[in-house]
């Protein structure tokens, strides 16, 4: 019986897994929205409302240790992120533990210190954006199921600590973030169809309560790399005009050129589900790599790249961005601040996306059995990409040195030629025309010849095929050797495919069946 036939270019390691969660919350959405109701913004006082909505809980009722019995960690204000996978939830529950006692004289010492040093984790991870990130929403997180009294209870405490330390930038930021993500709360992270008109309301009142916080603040010349960056959120919630948005980005970058995290947010901003155009976000980072220059400019590269292409996105070709300057732009980081497991297991991701099984294998070694879940949300997934990466190398050593032998063909120059088609985007964009003609128009006509191959053990089919410009196929070689190769060689030797940009184009698609 024939089998369901799967087309990949990527790598195995896709096959089978949910590994893609539902895109962002689009507010894109919301300004398509804003847009066509003018009229129904709500209106919002224009002083600053550190107030919250009514609830009953008391924040007496809160333990210390909250947030470190639920983590089962134990809080480290220095963990090891180069060699401790959890040292992300450990920072996190540390800065907890100090906001769920109140302490916020040490947060604030805290937060100027590292103002003024630029501290940075290895990896090259801000403190300081860190430790705001831990302060801006309830131990549940944002999306993941706080119940409203814990919103309250966590609004209240930011207030109080507003309240009593007046001049804290960080309070200030904390607030602001706070009702920004309350607001998402409440809008949810569907489409915007799918948001209740009640979720519309309260998602602009509280993106306005963020916004008015933060004037409050920048008009009492509050300065701080998190206050401007949680403008520019609050900026896209409230859907500004994008000459706005750039405007806000640049004055942000004026203020402290070397925060990363605002380059991410606006090459965010520039992607086709924010309303961007396809391509824009790329040429923009490239530009801005270029205009900052040598290996600051490839370290912003990066870490926007690091952003964007992780799995809560459906893109597997790195939004048309380079791999070779994402890798330039990750051993530049290294050089300067050290590994971290975090981003390692994040240019493992990418490296699988590109199909660089040899930069991978290498990768992978390093990370060893510290996967990341924030990166690939199950263990047998990065158990199958870890796998892939290490028999990759192995099964093109063996098919080169057969192919070579028995076909006269340079297989490993086949292989360098692939690799160098997939790092650029019209070769990505390639892969994914001959990935949907393979399974469309001849996938048909090649499930008999794999039904043998899946009843002889064979779990997949690589085809490696030189295609002529106007796309028929002028060599096809086909692995394992004891596969369906006669079979396969009548059915795709008179295929005629995507035309490719160039002609002698080669490329590699690995058929699994499932």
């Amino acid at each position: 019986m024939a089998k369901k036939l799967a087309v990949v270019i990527a790598g195995l390691c896709f096959l089978g897994t949910p590994l893609f969660a539902q895109d962002a919350p689009s507010l894109a959405d919301a300004a398509r929205k804003a847009r066509a109701e003018k009229n129904g913004t709500p209106s919002v006082s224009s002083q600053p409302s550190p107030a919250v909505d009514d609830a009953t809980a008391s924040p007496s009722s809160d333990r210390p240790s909250a947030v470190a019995a639920r983590t089962g960690v134990k809080p480290d204000l220095n963990p090891r992120r180069d060699t401790d996978p959890d040292a992300a939830k450990k920072y996190d529950a540390a800065i907890r533990e100090l906001f769920d006692r109140e302490d916020f004289d040490a947060i604030d010492r805290l937060a100027d210190e590292y103002r003024a040093s630029k501290a940075r984790f290895a990896g090259g991870f801000w403190k300081l954006h860190l430790m705001q990130s831990a302060l801006d929403r309830p131990a549940a997180g944002l999306l993941t199921g706080a119940s409203d009294s814990e919103w309250q209870k966590h609004l209240r405490r930011v207030t109080k600590w507003v309240e009593q330390k007046p001049n804290s930038i960080s309070a200030r930021t904390a607030l602001a973030g706070s009702y920004l993500h309350y607001g998402w709360e409440a809008r949810g992270g569907g489409y915007a169809d799918t948001v209740s008109d009640e979720g519309w309301r309260l998602f602009g009142e509280r993106a306005a309560k963020a916004r008015n916080v933060l004037e409050d603040a920048l008009g009492h010349n509050l300065k701080d790399p998190e206050l401007l960056l949680t403008l520019m959120l609050t900026a896209r919630a409230e859907q500004w005009e994008p000459d706005q948005q750039m405007a806000l980005f640049e004055r942000a970058v004026a203020f402290e050129p070397d925060y990363y995290y605002y380059y991410r947010l606006e090459a965010e901003n520039l992607l086709p589900k924010w309303e961007g155009e396809p391509g824009e976000m790329a040429r923009w980072a490239d530009a801005q790599a270029n205009r900052i220059g040598g290996k600051k400019g490839d370290s912003i590269y990066y870490e926007i790249a690091t952003y964007l292409n992780c799995a809560c996105d459906s893109d597997r070709n790195l939004n048309g961005m380079s791999w070779d300057r994402i890798k330039r732009g990750y051993a530049a980081v290294e050089q300067q601040y050290g590994p971290a497991l975090d981003a390692l297991n994040q240019l493992a991701y990418m490296a699988v996306m590109v199909n660089d099984s040899a930069s991978a294998r290498i990768i992978f070694q390093r990370i060893g059995d510290n996967w990341s879940k924030e990166t690939w949300h199950n263990k047998k997934y990065f158990d199958d990409c870890r796998a892939w990466a290490k028999n990759a190398d192995a099964s093109i050593t063996a098919a080169s040195t057969t192919a070579t032998t028995t076909t006269g063909i340079d297989v490993a120059g086949a292989f360098n030629a692939i690799n160098e088609n997939m790092l650029t985007p019209e070769g990505q964009q390639y892969d994914a025309k001959l990935s949907e003609a393979l399974n469309q128009t001849y996938g048909p006509q090649i499930v008999s010849c794999l039904a043998k191959a899946a009843d002889d053990g064979i779990p997949e089919i690589d085809l490696i095929m030189l295609l002529a410009k106007n796309g028929v196929v002028k060599q096809l070689l086909i692995f394992p050797p004891n596969g369906p190769t006669a079979c396969l060689r009548g059915k795709l030797g008179a295929a005629v495919f995507p035309l490719p940009s160039k002609d002698n184009y080669w490329v590699k698609t690995i058929i699994h069946l499932k």
